[in-house]
């Protein structure tokens, strides 16, 4: 059975979504123009903010809405993935740690001491790691684990 077969036989909430989508959506022949490309990867490496996502997360997405184009080619809805084209680069990475997301070196003390010492830790039951705590207060991670 046809697709739009498929659609016109939809009742309910489904039909009201589908009508909802056709007044809402492009067709994918829009995306091989580049102001169109551009605003969809624009949106997709943004954050709601506005803000552009992190390195990593932009590389992710342009990666997904590449092989949801490679797709589209292998249906032959597009002749060729237009992101192939666009001249985009990615947003170069940052090495640097944000000092609000880690704790610093008087905090770090502060908390040891507030925890005690190793033997009065393993005598009321909880377990913490200095290294993963020195780690944290030299930038380097600061997932703590709970007992």
């Amino acid at each position: 059975m046809p697709q739009h077969a498929k659609r016109d036989q939809a009742e309910g909430e489904m039909q009201e979504a589908l009508r909802w989508l056709a007044a809402n959506t492009k067709p994918v022949s829009a995306l091989t123009e580049p102001a169109t490309m551009r605003a969809l990867l624009d949106a997709a490496t943004s954050k709601v903010d506005g803000k552009r996502s992190a390195p990593s997360t932009v590389r992710k997405h342009r990666m997904l809405i590449s092989n949801a184009l490679d797709y589209a080619v292998e249906l032959e809805l597009l002749e060729e993935n237009p992101l192939h084209k666009l001249k985009w680069k990615l947003p170069k990475s940052s090495h640097e740690v944000d000092r609000k997301s880690v704790v610093n070196h008087a905090q770090a003390r502060a908390l040891l001491e507030a925890v005690g010492s190793e033997a009065e830790r393993e005598a009321s039951g909880y377990v913490l790691r200095r290294d993963l705590l020195r780690g944290a207060a030299a930038g380097r991670g600061g997932q703590s684990e709970t007992p």
